[in-house]
């Protein structure tokens, strides 16, 4: 692959990854974060763990706190690009919702009178938006986040384990 090529795939990947942390750190903002409900994997454990600190750690910082430490480790072992791709994706999904607070918009919670149909609403906005970002990750890279990382680890670590169980 020439240099020209090899320049444009990089540019590719990296726009990929912003745009899908954009899409995702949205959904998260708008939707997911403000309504008190936790996606899966190891985001959700930082969701969980920020309201367990009674939001004294801030969401995005226990973002990286738990996915740098995964995304590097897959950098060493794994692959460079995808590790350095994930921690890209990461950053911005984690501070997209900080930058939404600065600039003053306003989450979807904040026009939920507690009704039920808005928490529905906020479950299922979150799904499809956040959905449609980790799915331009997979697409692109293969991965989305802090799981795929570990599965990724613990087959390389023992071959023959299934990470399906």
């Amino acid at each position: 692959m020439n240099t020209k090529a090899k320049a444009k795939e990089i540019f590719l990947d990296i726009l990929h990854a912003i745009i899908a942390g954009i899409i995702v750190g949205t959904a998260y903002h708008f939707f997911q974060n403000s309504n008190g409900f936790a996606p899966g994997g190891v985001g959700g454990l930082a969701t969980i763990t920020h309201f367990l600190l009674a939001d004294n750690v801030s969401w995005s910082i226990l973002m990286i706190t738990f996915n740098l430490p995964i995304f590097i480790l897959v950098s060493i072992f794994i692959d460079k690009k995808l590790g350095l791709m994930l921690i890209l994706y990461m950053i911005i999904q984690s501070y997209i919702p900080k930058l939404y607070e600065l600039i003053g918009l306003n989450a979807y919670c904040l026009a939920n009178n507690g009704d039920d149909f808005n928490i529905v609403f906020a479950c299922v906005a979150t799904g499809v938006i956040s959905g449609f970002g980790f799915s331009i990750m997979l697409r692109r890279f293969g991965a989305s986040g802090g799981t795929y990382g570990i599965s990724a680890l613990l087959k390389k670590a023992n071959p023959g384990i299934n990470i399906a169980y």
